[in-house]
């Protein structure tokens, strides 16, 4: 197994890399935690059983909730740490190594302390609330404010990252350390928490130096979300951009409301516009019923894995580092056994160095194709997508997705420097092979939603 660590490249820091300076795009999803599950040895053997199936797909990414009750260190009381917990942290780790997987661990979700005034704002939400820091249960703080502001609330964080920076160290199978999920959904925002995310990654940097270190908001969906995203943008320890977005009927923003490859795609190239000088991704996506309240309707109806398609493929021709990373894993991937796309697409960056090719981005489209191009040196990556066939013509009007025919595809009005071989790739049936050429003009195989072409130069 490689030993190597995951590091923002040194050579276009758009891209992650290797510490041996070998390739590494991320390939994967979350998979916070075992939704129903709360036997310890049970979940073990689920997340086993998931990333087996990943890694057999190509995928070398997972993320991972250290705040899941089945890796709570602090259960009790803080800084009071249940080795039980450290050693399933531990097991998940040399799962990873066993089979080739880079995890990133989210240090904390929860939103209060308080679980009747939680439960008023989100009924149902339990897990979101976590009553062993407030000072009636033996903990450092009287509210979320006074959590992140308070120096004995801050100190035994500290404690706490130094717990594992002692008992995992420097394991290279760290992908990065996350401090909290959705950090501006707390009371007071992004205000109350700006200090301590600034000191906290900081004191992340000091202790795992070979790591990377980052911080996470909520869906980026509303015109809020842009100045929340900038804050990230500016924030010094902050490793590399990322979004969460999800199709949603309530989202105010209109990429999240509509096709799923725009919605993907836009995310990236709005993080990309407020910095360009670190890698992007869309670290949460999929599609949720009105404002989160529950997975969509459309889950039913997508079995073939069309919006997980759309969220692992359109980000990285938008100028990700790599994949999108689905949530859903219970109720949506896992349930169909969608596994086999993070296959299409390791299928599709097989031998590939985006470090090498620094690719560019280009958009073309036509009265049927949204084509997403990247330009590399030695060749480009064109991602063919079925504009009209989509969540809502698919699983709302129930229509059959079109198939394209032996249909005429002109490649030379694409802004390639030179046109070589052209070969291609079905994402959803992988077959491949090599396409003839004549005047620029090349014939399309039969596919129905997405076809994958590439362009020697």
């Amino acid at each position: 197994m490689n030993k190597a660590f995951v590091r923002v490249s040194k050579k276009d820091p758009r891209y992650f890399e290797l510490s041996d300076g070998s390739p590494y795009i991320p390939v994967g999803m979350n998979i916070c935690f075992q939704r129903f599950l709360t036997n310890p040895a049970e979940i073990m053997a689920v997340y086993e059983r998931q990333m087996k199936a990943l890694s057999e797909n190509g995928a070398n990414y997972l993320r991972i909730w250290l705040s899941a009750p089945v890796f709570e260190v602090e259960p009790e009381k803080p800084g009071v740490f249940d080795m039980a917990a450290l050693g399933r942290v531990k097991k998940i780790l040399e799962m990873a190594e066993k089979y080739g997987i880079r995890i990133k661990f989210t240090f904390e979700h929860f939103r209060t302390m308080e679980p009747k005034a939680f439960a008023e704002l989100f009924p149902g939400a339990a897990s979101f609330v976590k009553k062993v820091h407030h000072v009636s249960n033996g903990g450092t703080a009287s509210s979320m404010e006074d959590f992140f502001t308070g120096e004995a609330s801050r100190t035994a964080f500290k404690k706490k990252l130094a717990f594992f920076a002692e008992h995992i160290g420097e394991n290279p199978y760290v992908f990065s350390w996350e401090l909290w999920n959705e950090v501006n959904c707390m009371p007071g925002g992004i205000p109350v928490v700006d200090e301590w995310t600034k000191i906290m990654l900081a004191e992340l940097r000091r202790l795992f130096p070979k790591h990377m270190t980052s911080q996470n908001l909520g869906s980026f969906d509303s015109f809020w979300s842009y100045p929340m995203q900038e804050w990230m943008a500016s924030l010094k320890d902050n490793s590399f951009m990322q979004a969460h977005r999800y199709l949603d009927p309530a989202a105010e923003i209109d990429a999240c409301r509509g096709a799923m490859d725009i919605l993907a795609a836009d995310a990236i190239e709005e993080l990309i516009k407020m910095k360009n000088d670190v890698p992007a991704l869309l670290t949460e996506s999929g599609a949720v019923e009105w404002c989160h309240c529950r997975p969509s309707h459309l889950y039913e109806f997508d079995k073939v894995g069309s919006i997980l398609h759309d969220v692992i493929f359109a980000p990285f021709f938008a100028g990700s580092a790599g994949t999108g990373q689905a949530w859903h894993w219970h109720e949506y991937v896992d349930k169909y056994s969608l596994w086999h796309h993070f296959g299409s697409f390791s299928k599709m960056i097989k031998g590939i160095d985006p470090v090498a090719e620094s690719y560019e981005t280009y958009k073309r489209e036509n009265r049927n194709m949204r084509v997403y191009g990247l330009r590399g040196r030695t060749h480009s990556l064109v991602w063919l997508r079925d504009k009209n066939s989509t969540w809502y013509t698919e699983f709302d009007r129930k229509t059959v997705p079109s198939v394209f025919s032996k249909e005429s595809f002109s490649v030379k009005r694409l802004p390639e420097s030179s046109i070589g071989k052209v070969s291609f790739l079905n994402p959803w049936t992988l077959e491949e092979g090599v396409l003839e050429l004549k005047d620029g003009e090349a014939v399309l195989p039969d596919f129905s939603r997405s076809l994958v072409l590439r362009i020697e130069h």
